[in-house]
């Protein structure tokens, strides 16, 4: 729990200071306040909707989908969320559920990023679109990865260029 409003509370702050800093902008290259105050307002209704809006449950109404929820997991072996392709790991979670965030950490050069595009390559292929935020890689980085991952390329020889004829084939 601590860590977990701790990491929220942070997120909450950044995306207020955004939304402060952009508005701020607005009125100083435009010098146009009500368009300062849409902006700042545009963005706090969106900061509160998605940071702290009640996720308040009525237990005794929600019966049936409980009922419902079980018989999901039954019929598929207990994955009630997006498979990450990792049986063991989605047979003690129930696979990726909705609303959650999940992080990733360890000592620089621990195999993180690689695990990271391995599950992304298998949730994109169940037909989702998996988002991945690094402090440590850039986008291009994870693409080309995720290239060699579903192309079933070698990466090294991908990312210096230096594919054969038949793997280039593969890759187009």
């Amino acid at each position: 729990g601590f860590y977990c409003n701790e990491l929220r509370n942070r997120e909450l702050h950044n995306k207020t200071a955004e939304a402060i800093e952009e508005a701020a902008k607005v009125l100083s290259e435009r010098d146009d306040p009500n368009k300062a105050v849409e902006t700042l307002k545009k963005h706090l209704i969106k900061v509160s909707y998605d940071y702290l809006s009640s996720r308040d449950v009525d237990w005794a109404t929600r019966g049936v989908a409980r009922l419902q929820k079980y018989k999901e997991a039954k019929i598929h072996k207990g994955i009630t969320g997006i498979p990450s392709g990792w049986p063991l790991l989605d047979y003690a979670t129930g696979g990726w559920q909705k609303q959650q965030l999940i992080v990733f950490t360890a000592r620089f050069y621990t195999g993180k990023s690689w695990a990271i595009v391995n599950m992304a390559s298998h949730v994109w292929k169940k037909g989702k679109r998996p988002l991945i935020v690094s402090k440590e890689m850039s986008a291009e980085e994870f693409e080309r990865r995720i290239d060699a991952m579903l192309c079933k390329l070698p990466y090294e020889r991908f990312r210096r260029g230096e594919l054969t004829k038949l793997e280039e084939l593969k890759y187009k």
